[in-house]
């Protein structure tokens, strides 16, 4: 195996610093949304009030649940919109008049591959 060098190490503790000071940042700057009004708070959650461990002390611990967010009311169904006399128009002259006698026609006389693909 090859050997790690000194500076190698040196370079991968500083990245994990960073990158623990920029986790801890975002952290600091998170917000949780109130549900009842809708409206953000400053309030923290119970995982950012806890502070952050250097990474030479980093030990392997449970992960903590995260706590369930409460769903979302459920938006009233759609009123559905009137078919435009377009779609109504290419339904009759193209659908039906053209395109459904070309498949039966071509059920006569093709194998059951020919059917399939010009469905």
């Amino acid at each position: 195996m090859a050997t790690v060098n000194s500076s190698g190490l040196h370079s991968l503790a500083t990245l994990i610093k960073r990158l623990e000071a920029a986790a801890s940042r975002f952290e600091d700057i998170a917000v949780v949304l109130d549900p009842a009004s809708g409206s953000a708070t400053g309030t923290r959650r119970e995982s950012i009030a806890q502070p952050a461990t250097p990474a030479s002390k980093v030990s392997v611990a449970s992960p903590s649940t995260p706590t369930p967010t409460p769903a979302a009311p459920v938006a009233p169904a759609p009123v559905p919109a009137e078919t435009p006399k377009s779609a109504i128009a290419f339904q009759e002259k193209v659908i039906d008049a053209k395109l459904k006698p070309f498949i039966e026609l071509t059920k006569v006389f093709a194998g059951p591959n020919v059917v399939e693909s010009v469905r």
